[in-house]
């Protein structure tokens, strides 16, 4: 048995309390095909950006919530405005700030309530929900996948890779990818920081899920 507080100790309890469908959902990450047909079509969702006063366009996602339905309907419930958080408040990713751009990993962003890169809510009424499945490598640009801090710790925050992110394997559950404005996310990624944080806003305009 584990000693409490051990380092491990939440993946412990975590397995301890989920069996063997535990250790099926937090499998490495095996090669994913986007291509391969499924029964009906996955879901998409649109961000609308600006840097500054200038609007850039439009990235556009494409979602797999055939086998991630947690984790995408969270994000289009935020996507859409059909979220508030213990409060009763409205939360929504229109409006919010990519806050920060991170070398080696892409675009950080989803701080639906105070816009700094210090919360971190859900769609689902809590703060938190668990990891759904680390099903989908982190092995290319374009990834949309959750941030988190530690174990079943999925809120609203989001990282946009900007190239191949394995060590993020095992630890933040993809569940997207950019179909459409991949230019957008590197010019975006270009803008000035320090300390990752950009020097000149960069916002989400408009954000919904695409009919």
């Amino acid at each position: 048995r584990m000693a409490r507080g051990a380092k491990g100790w939440g993946w412990y309890v975590k397995y301890k309390n989920e069996g063997n469908a535990g250790f099926t959902r937090n499998q490495t990450p095996t090669p994913f095909d986007w291509s391969q047909p499924i029964n009906t079509p996955r879901k998409r969702a649109f961000f609308d950006m600006m840097i500054g006063e200038e609007s850039i366009g439009r990235v556009e996602f494409e979602l797999a919530n055939d086998i991630l339905p947690l984790t995408c309907t969270n994000f289009l419930n935020l996507c859409g405005g059909k979220a508030s958080n213990a409060d009763g408040k409205s939360i929504t990713f229109k409006g919010t700030k990519i806050h920060a751009l991170v070398k080696g990993v892409g675009l950080l962003g989803g701080d639906v309530e105070n816009m700094g890169g210090k919360l971190s809510h859900s769609s689902y009424g809590r703060r938190y929900f668990r990891d759904e499945g680390f099903f989908i490598p982190h092995s290319s640009e374009g990834l949309l996948t959750m941030a988190n801090n530690g174990v079943d710790s999925n809120g609203s925050q989001f990282y946009i890779t900007v190239g191949p992110t394995p060590h993020m394997n095992g630890k933040s559950v993809a569940f997207g990818r950019v179909v459409e404005g991949m230019p957008l996310i590197k010019q975006m990624f270009s803008v000035f920081s320090v300390k990752s944080k950009p020097m000149t806003d960069i916002t989400i305009s408009d954000c919904n899920e695409m009919k």
